[in-house]
């Protein structure tokens, strides 16, 4: 299985819920240290109005506690008219979300709606930092040749008002890496050139999921990435990866 991307989340989603929980916009303000808890052990439905109708295929869990618990099944479904009528209410997915580390995710068919809901089994202890549906991109073939993830630290010059500078301070180290995919088809090449477009080269991060490492990363472009073209219809391609803080 080949790394996967998830992109376009929907940080503008309206959010509602039932029962009631606590700090229900914790779930999609791209924070990992707040967190959304139904306080108590029920079953949740979250349904999100996009506003218009967006595409769809995954929805992502990130910093989610208690998880042993929480893997029950979990109907995904969307809606024309805010679930209001049955034959208007459209089930995408109906089995348990798949997970590793702090993060649980499910992948569906492609489907385009305003209104979509997910239910979970919760239990008193269980929480999540952030829902991220979202458009799914995967390569049909695996990177190669990766460079292991490097600490990076950013100087920021602070200045006063007059124009000098008074001070000097370092970011938190954040995480960079570049992946190489090598010999991907036409096809593929052009999905990148959508997924990149779609993402405006390094304003909005998305999700990295490597299976083959079984961990999941939070990042935006550090660079424009390169393509090579090898022969009329192989490509080579080069990302470079910078952790999202």
């Amino acid at each position: 299985m080949s790394s996967w991307f998830l992109y376009e989340g929907l940080e503008s989603a309206v959010l509602s819920n039932s029962p009631s929980g606590t700090n229900l916009t914790n779930l999609n303000d791209r924070d990992f240290n707040t967190v959304y808890t139904p306080g108590i052990a029920t079953d949740q439905v979250v349904t999100m109005d996009l506003g218009s109708a967006r595409t769809c295929n995954s929805i992502i869990l990130h910093n989610i506690g208690a998880f042993s618990t929480f893997n029950a099944s979990t109907p995904i479904q969307y809606s024309s008219d805010n679930f209001v009528a049955d034959t208007n209410t459209v089930a995408v997915f109906s089995s348990t979300y798949s997970s590793g580390s702090d993060i649980a995710y499910a992948t569906f068919t492609s489907a385009s709606a305003r209104y979509w809901r997910t239910k979970t089994t919760w239990s008193s202890g269980q929480e999540i930092g952030n829902m991220f549906p979202g458009t799914r991109f995967q390569p049909s073939i695996n990177y190669t040749r990766p460079v292991d993830w490097e600490p990076q630290m950013n100087n920021i010059l602070v200045t006063a008002y007059s124009g000098r500078t008074f001070a000097k301070r370092q970011e938190p180290f954040r995480w960079r890496r570049k992946c190489i995919w090598r010999g991907l088809t036409s096809t593929d090449a052009t999905n990148f050139r959508a997924f990149i477009e779609a993402i405006e080269v390094n304003i909005k991060a998305f999700y990295f999921i490597d299976p083959v490492e079984a961990l999941h990363y939070y990042v935006r472009l550090a660079s424009t990435p390169k393509f090579t073209r090898i022969s009329y219809s192989v490509y080579d391609i080069e990302i470079d990866f910078l952790q999202e803080l």
